[in-house]
Formats: structure tokens, sequence, C-alpha cells
């Protein structure tokens, strides 16, 4: 190539670098008028928001006034009170959901593991009961040998137990069943909150031993009980059901309740609530809020099904639920329209409001985080600020 055609291309080239920035300032220049103008219009009507589409990262940034989107409002406040909830399935709090586990990792559509405690409240002096089938991807219930379960309580630790064994017996169908009745022993040994269970079972196929883990509860019932005694009013627009309790040593102590139609099938609303009480007589107030009911559009008479006391032990983090009792109660005929439309109103707050913006939280690290010195690793970049970490 000779020296002209060389010079040329490089006049060419700062030619053509100098027209781009140039056509760059230029756009910059035409932008600005349409953001001014932009900011000065009216915002878009609430009813139809648009949304632009994301900048790409050389964009410039956007103006005030010039950004469309949806609109966001502000967090509702929630339709009903705490303690009181809408309902499309009860359940019974006393039984336990059976667990399904594949038992080949590399064909989990093989064989299956379904098991489980029969029932997730056991009170002395009730057995404990652990329900087992393997069933097949087609699923039909297959054999299985060397089935057994065997427990330990929350106090104990896998390796040194104690663990209590008790064996899986077929029911002929290939459904298994293992029943443990602790002796007095083995309930002490056993008894307190929640019990481990562990099943185990050599694998159909020659896949070899398995074993799967679980739980339940096994307490002392509480030191109360439902006495059968109900009560109902309308009030401020809701329906409130006074549940009777016997009371033998003073507490904290919660009930539990659905509220179905008239047929027993369709949930209409949950409701629970906790009072402390004296020894005796007493009644724990479940208010199932109006407007649930209103809206449900169910006329009474309604059912009060799945109703639990427990004896709650705030101090401890645990509690003794009760027994299941279900049906319970039968309300007068109510219509639905009998209840308030009106959504639930929260009472005002006494006292100050402390949040992370609060003037006395300032400073201070997020919840569960401590300040401590920058690692000896950390780069100079930081600034010397703070570093959060966890704590050991």
């Amino acid at each position: 190539m000779s020296r002209r055609v060389l010079l040329a291309v490089i006049v060419a080239i700062i030619a053509l670098i100098w027209w781009w920035r140039r056509g760059g300032e230029s756009s910059e220049v035409a932008r600005a008028p349409v953001a001014a103008a932009a900011s000065a219009a009216p915002a878009p009507a609430a009813s139809a928001p648009a949304i632009d589409p994301a900048p790409s990262s050389s964009a410039a940034p956007a103006q005030p006034g010039t950004e469309r989107m949806v609109p966001v409002a502000p967090d509702a406040p929630p339709p009903y009170p705490p303690g009181s909830q809408p309902l499309t399935e009860g359940v019974d709090p006393a039984l336990s959901v059976q667990e399904d586990d594949p038992i080949d990792s590399d064909h989990p559509e093989a064989l299956h593991a379904i098991f489980g405690a029969r029932r997730d409240v056991v009170h002395p002096p009730d057995p404990l009961v652990v329900d087992l089938a393997i069933v097949d991807a087609a699923g039909k219930r297959v054999a299985v040998h060397g089935a057994r379960v065997r427990f330990r309580s929350e106090r104990a630790t896998p390796e040194h137990g104690p663990w209590f064994t008790a064996p899986f017996v077929d029911d002929g169908s290939h459904r298994y069943v293992a029943t443990f009745k602790p002796s007095a022993s083995e309930k002490d040994a056993l008894i307190g909150y929640r019990v481990f269970l562990e099943v185990g079972f050599d694998a159909p196929g020659g896949l070899g031993p398995r074993a799967y883990g679980s739980s339940m509860m096994y307490t002392e019932p509480p030191r109360g009980h439902l006495n059968g005694r109900y009560t109902e009013a309308v009030i401020d627009g809701s329906l409130v059901v006074g549940a009777g309790v016997t009371i033998e040593a003073a507490g904290r102590f919660k009930v539990i309740a659905s509220l179905y139609g008239a047929d027993q099938q369709h949930a209409i609303a949950f409701a629970q609530r906790s009072v402390d009480l004296p020894v005796g007589d007493g009644s724990i107030p479940l208010q199932f809020f109006g407007k649930i009911l209103r809206d449900a559009g169910l006329d009474g008479p309604y059912v009060l099904r799945y109703v639990m006391l427990f004896e709650e032990h705030p101090d401890r983090g645990t509690y003794a639920p009760g027994v299941t009792i279900d049906p319970a109660y039968t309300t007068s005929a109510y219509r639905a329209r009998d209840f308030s439309p009106d959504p639930y109103v929260a009472p005002p707050v006494s006292g100050p409001v402390v949040t992370a913006q609060s003037p006395s939280q300032q400073g201070k690290p997020p919840p569960m985080f401590t300040r401590g010195a920058p690692p000896a690793s950390s780069s100079s970049s930081s600034g010397g600020a703070d570093q959060l970490t966890a704590p050991r």
C-alpha cells in the first residue's frame, strides 16, 4: 500500500470519529427539549398506565416527571381481624399428612414410600401408630420386608438415643401398621413435646435398606377441657360463639374452631382466641367476622367443627394440644345478610411505634447481625466503614 493511500485511510478514520462525536452531541441536544416538554406535560391518566421498555445501561437518566409506570397502591389493610379468617377447607388439627418419598433416586417415579403417624397428636395412654405402604408407578401396593419404626424424644440424640422400636405388620393387603404402646418407663423417656420417628425397611428389587424420618406430638393433655357448653350472639355485626371450658390449673389457653355450612361440607371461616383463665368453668369467645359470613353468602344454621383446646406455655415456646371435637355445636338459623359487610378496622396504636427508621434505631445493624471490624483481607475501597458480620 502506497503512502498516499495509507494517508487517505487515516484521514477518513479521523473524519468518521469527528462526525460520530458531533452526531452524539447533537442527539443529546435534541433529547433535552423533548424531556423538558415531557416533564411539563400532564401525567398520563391512572386508568391507562403504561410501562416503558427497560432502558439500556448507556441510556441517560430519566428526567423527573417523564417516568411512566403502573402506579402501585400502598399496602391495603387486612379486611379481617387476626383471629378470624376465611376458610376454604378445614382439617382435623390432630391428624397428620402422610409423607411420600421416592425409594430409588435414579428412578423416582418407580417406587414410593408413603408413611407417617396416623395421628399427629397423641396423649398417654394411647399408643403411637404409624402407617406404611410401598407403591409402584401404577399406584399398586407391593410387599416389603424388614419394616420397622423406631422412636426417640426430642431430648435424645440420634447417635445415643434411647430409641424404641416396633415392627410393621402387614394387614393382608400390603398396608403395614406399627403400633407402639410405651411402658411406664418408655413413656417417661418419650413424653414431652415432639417425638422423632424413623421408618426403615429393605427396599424391593434389591435396592437395599432405606430409612425415612418424620415426627409427631406426644404430650400430656392440657390441664383443662371443652365442657360442651356453647353460647352464641351477634356482636358488632359478627357471630361470636363462646366455647365453654373447665380449667384444672390456671394458665393461658387457646381454642381454635372452623365454621361450616349446615351441610358440614362448605367451610366458611376459621377462628382462634387465647386468654388467661383461672381454675373452674369459663368461656373463650370465638369471633367469626361478619364480612366473611356476609361474603360467603351461606345462610345458617352453621356448624362448629374441629374444635380444640390448647394449653400454651409461652415461657417454653410450646403448647399442649387437646382432643378434637367434631362436630361440636350447631348455631341458630342466621341469614348471611344479618352480618356486617364492613372490613376490619384495626384499633389505634397506643404508645410510640418504633421502626427501623426511628431515631432511636439509626446506626444500628439489622436484626441477627452485629457490627465488627473489617476482615484483614478486605480492600481499602470500603472506606474504613464497619462491616456487618453474622454473630458467632
